[in-house]
């Protein structure tokens, strides 16, 4: 039976242009004046109403139904020893924040806050990958970059399987019949893991690439020096 790793009561922070980029701001543009104090004072306040978790465990290929992407992660030309699969979520309690602002009026407000809560949740999952990476070299395993069901080849009927062996009920995460996240501030998402780091393109012979220099998450605690 896999073994579960629960992560909760730590803090995330939002990336301040990664929400005006959410807002439609392009790069060096930024607002001014009135908006400006509003998109500050939001961030703030989303940053008090996320309650990060998540919940993940390694799995060997016979976890999977034969022929899903996630079995064929085991028989690529890189092909995995095990595959972390995690969860993570904000919580409720922002996404109803936006809902109440939205219908009282203040709708910019909520945006403002609704684009933190997905940087939020972003960072949530940069935490758990963390964990991931950590429980990895503990392993003498190697990561790779994280995916998520939906995108590339991915089918997004794949998180079925998921929420089937992963314990998302910990973290008060749920799975609608059309394959939506409840809360909808929650990602899921899947980490290949080798026996040995996969030679990396353009590298001199012989040469392997740290993990961390393919990981954006510059505070991250694990990090090594590159």
């Amino acid at each position: 039976m896999a073994k579960f790793h629960r992560c909760s009561d730590f803090h995330v922070s939002a990336d301040p242009d990664e929400v005006l980029r959410l807002l439609g701001y392009r790069r060096n543009k930024k607002p001014n004046g009135a908006l400006a104090e509003l998109v500050q004072e939001s961030e703030k306040e989303a940053e008090g109403l996320a309650r990060p978790s998540g919940v993940f465990s390694l799995f060997e290929r016979e976890s999977f139904p034969k022929g899903s992407f996630l079995s064929g992660m085991f028989a690529d030309k890189w092909p995995a020893v095990k595959i972390a699969l995690a969860v993570c979520t904000i919580g409720p309690v922002l996404e109803e924040t936006v809902s109440r602002y939205s219908v009282s009026g203040q709708l910019t407000r909520a945006l403002i806050i609704d684009a933190t809560g997905s940087s939020l949740t972003e960072a949530a999952c940069d935490f758990v990958n963390e964990k991931i990476c950590q429980t990895a070299a503990d392993l003498s395993l190697h990561p790779a970059d994280r995916i998520s069901p939906g995108y590339g080849h991915w089918k997004i009927e794949e998180q079925g399987i998921i929420f089937g062996l992963v314990s998302t009920n910990s973290i008060g995460v749920s799975l609608t019949d059309s394959y939506v996240m409840i809360p909808r501030k929650s990602v899921s998402f899947a980490v290949k893991l080798f026996s040995e780091a996969p030679p990396e393109q353009h590298l001199p012979p012989g040469e392997k690439m740290s993990p961390c220099k393919r990981c954006g998450r510059k505070n991250c605690q694990f990090r090594r020096e590159l």
